[in-house]
């Protein structure tokens, strides 16, 4: 049995609207940055340059915009702040939807697509928590979509977007190097060169209110000795684990989830296999389809092609960090879809 669209969409809005409620009114496990950036929004309140934090230079100072609505209504700050997260990431799906239906995927796959990435491991686990990668993916989608229509204010609008995807996580200069360059290599050289002055713009005024030098605060991370920098067999090896991670958790402790809930993971290993199943069967009306076709199909080509690789490759470097693998799947989707998979 079919379903409806509006039944389909329908169904995702009240899972989202049961999702946000539950974050407000039981208690759920937060990561130690999460609970740190917490802390630190509400021990610096209305302190703004001890919030200013090279890595995410803006995502504190965006939560304490928030705080005083969120202690008005008595929320639990931290569920507050989750909760936004979550809102950022639905609008994040909408946009993406709407740049998928533009590509002429079909409403149906549309939709099960926007599933498939709300429950994505890579996606689900940032939305869910009071983290700093989902604000950028939001920021970085949204004005990658607005160049990508090519009208004149609403690309200016999106490399202002891009800017401050920058800024909310330092991170996304990767995808902001891709468009910039995209652009330059057209010759437009003036909306990539006011949003780079943007970003340095903000990075010397965070730097001076700190007290470092410019260098010194971009750089902060890497000379405290929080990155790793030497390339190694870990790097293969943890890339290849969390590329996989980015759709589904592996981790030794599914086993005992298994054991402690076995009616509920009864439920998620049949939807694992109903999702292989589909994949199966996607791919094999793809190749069915592919032997009638006489153009050659290309995923990796464009901009966003860059943006997956520079992505990438930055993860590789990070050692396989999985939290800089959040946009790969969203970025993989669009350019299946560019190459008309899922028309």
């Amino acid at each position: 049995m079919r379903i409806s669209i509006n039944a389909n969409r329908g169904f995702y809005f009240a899972f989202i609207a049961i999702l946000m409620v539950s974050i407000l009114l039981f208690p759920i496990t937060h990561s130690g940055d999460g609970w740190g950036y917490a802390a630190d929004t509400l021990e610096f309140e209305g302190d703004f340059k001890s919030m200013l934090s090279p890595h995410h230079l803006l995502y504190m100072p965006w939560c304490s915009l928030w705080l005083p609505l969120i202690k008005f209504l008595h929320i639990d700050p931290i569920a507050g702040f989750t909760v936004l997260n979550l809102g950022l990431c639905v609008l994040t799906l909408e946009v993406l939807r709407t740049w998928l239906l533009k590509l002429n995927t079909t409403q149906s796959n549309a939709q099960w697509l926007i599933w498939l990435l709300l429950g994505s491991f890579g996606i689900l686990r940032f939305a869910i928590d009071n983290e700093t990668y989902i604000a950028p993916l939001f920021l970085a989608i949204f004005g990658s979509y607005l160049i990508e229509n090519k009208l004149q204010r609403v690309a200016s609008a999106g490399w202002v977007s891009l800017a401050f995807a920058v800024l909310f996580h330092q991170s996304y200069i990767f995808w902001f190097i891709a468009y910039a360059l995209a652009a330059m290599k057209k010759g437009k050289w003036v909306a990539p060169i006011l949003s780079g002055g943007l970003i340095l713009f903000a990075y010397m005024l965070a730097a001076y209110a700190s007290n470092e030098s410019i260098f010194n605060f971009i750089l902060h991370d890497v000379n405290q000795g929080l990155v790793e920098t030497r390339i190694g067999l870990y790097n293969f090896l943890f890339t290849a684990v969390n590329l996989f991670r980015t759709i589904f958790q592996i981790h030794g402790f599914i086993l005992f989830l298994i054991v402690a809930w076995p009616l509920l993971s009864i439920i998620g290993l049949v939807g694992l296999l109903l999702l292989a199943i589909s994949s199966l069967a996607f791919v094999w009306r793809y190749i069915s389809n592919r032997k009638k076709q006489t153009t050659t199909i290309r995923i990796f080509s464009g901009t966003l092609s860059w943006v997956f690789y520079l992505h990438l490759g930055f993860a590789f470097y990070s050692v396989g960090n999985a939290e800089f693998m959040t946009m790969l799947l969203p970025v993989a989707t669009l350019l299946m879809a560019k190459a008309r998979l899922f028309s």
